[in-house]
């Protein structure tokens, strides 16, 4: 099966019940580069990881914060993606009509967007064919990108993933070491032994989110600036 996972970092969610309570109240949008996620396709489960630390210690008394390696508390489902810089986004949906890919802009609106990471501005939705795979728009949107003459490092975008269902019991993740930055695949084996364990353990919560297929423009990210620690 093919399964992604996602590293909530401390620093701007110190525990995870913040995190929580943010995807509950906008979803999950986590911003990466392109080329990590070029075969990912709609639908497909992204874990959260986070460390003891970040726990609820309350509702996990047998994990000690002090213990090493990481632990998958909540998964969701990819649902689409936003774009982070205008004219990139006026250049997929032209990429798109070259395809004769057909979409539908479904609001134009001036939704700000605060979340303890950074902030931005959603001024317009778009719906994709639902039987349009997310692959196939990646690709239109890698030209995009190249038809603007962005190198791949300033190709960026923000996944969004939807039906944030909360673990049970938080799973540990088998492997010691992982890339914290942006979104990246599981390996096979790690994701089917995910799967059966969260089977095995249920949800305590789940949020619904929005309808998937649908690609946001989004102008003003901005990564939240943290206050100096005192010294």
């Amino acid at each position: 099966m093919r399964a992604w996972y996602d590293f909530v970092g401390q620093t701007y969610y110190p525990t995870v019940k913040r995190f929580i309570w943010e995807a509950d109240r906008y979803g999950v949008s986590r911003i990466t580069l392109l080329g990590f996620v070029s075969e990912m396709e709609y639908g497909d489960p992204v874990y959260f990881l986070a460390t003891p630390g970040q726990l609820m210690q309350q509702d996990t008394p047998h994990i000690s914060p002090q213990e090493k390696g990481f632990f998958a508390f909540a998964r969701g489902k990819v649902c689409g993606f936003a774009i982070p810089e205008p004219s990139v986004a006026d250049e997929f949906l032209n990429q798109l009509r070259r395809r004769g890919i057909p979409y539908s802009l479904l609001t134009e609106s001036d939704e700000d967007v605060q979340r303890e990471c950074g902030s931005y501005k959603i001024t317009a939705k778009f719906s994709l064919p639902a039987d349009l795979p997310l692959s196939e728009a990646l690709r239109a949107l890698k030209d995009a990108f190249i038809a603007q003459g962005l190198s791949q490092q300033a190709h960026k975008i923000m996944i969004q993933v939807r039906g944030l269902e909360v673990f049970s019991v938080p799973i540990r993740y088998p492997q010691e070491q992982i890339a914290r930055m942006s979104i990246h695949r599981i390996p096979e084996p790690i994701a089917q032994r995910l799967e059966d364990m969260a089977m095995r353990h249920g949800v305590i919560a789940t949020e619904q989110g929005s309808p998937g297929k649908m690609v946001l423009r989004v102008q003003n990210y901005q990564r939240r600036q943290l206050a100096a620690q005192p010294s």
